[in-house]
């Protein structure tokens, strides 16, 4: 003989209110290609922000600059 079943009253019995869940919440969607592979967004988002910091960051890049700036003014 089975034990015991736990049951819990659900949200909405309690009064909560649900929230609209949406389709695709952003950085989540995904996309299949032809060859069975898929693609993300969120890995889109991330290979740009490593473009932007290696852009920014490298010698004679602006944030590279700014800082060198910095370290002079704080060395006087």
């Amino acid at each position: 003989m089975p034990g015991p079943v736990f049951e819990s009253d659900k949200d909405f019995e309690l009064g909560k209110i649900l929230k609209k869940s949406r389709f695709n919440p952003i950085g989540e969607d995904v996309f299949l290609r032809s060859d069975g592979s898929f693609e993300r967004d969120e890995d889109k988002i991330i290979a740009v922000q490593r473009i932007w910091k290696h852009e920014y960051y490298k010698p004679d890049g602006r944030g590279f600059l700014k800082s060198l700036e910095a370290f002079n003014l704080r060395d006087r």
